[in-house]
């Protein structure tokens, strides 16, 4: 799945529960065994296809990240490179 930088309205570090809503998606494989450290909060609705190519709707998702402080600089980074581009464009 790609998600492109000008869906994406933040990103979160946490371990939270997530609320079992419709579009609130989580992407491990290992399911419920492994928890979530990054959440991603979109600004419309995105298409993850899954197994089997089942497509699911979802505006939240929450995945495991080995080195979230890492990968939450360098997507802050990337986004605010990414408006600048927008603005020029």
């Amino acid at each position: 799945m790609e998600i492109p930088f000008s869906d994406i309205q933040k990103i979160e570090l946490s371990s939270k529960s997530l609320e079992k809503k419709k579009f609130t998606k989580t992407l491990s494989p290992l399911g419920n065994l492994e928890s979530h450290n990054v959440i991603i909060h979109l600004k419309r609705e995105n298409e993850l296809i899954g197994l089997y190519g089942i497509k699911k709707r979802f505006n939240l998702l929450g995945l495991h990240i080995d080195k979230p402080k890492d990968f939450n600089e360098n997507m802050e980074n990337a986004l605010k490179l990414s408006s600048q581009i927008d603005q020029f464009n």
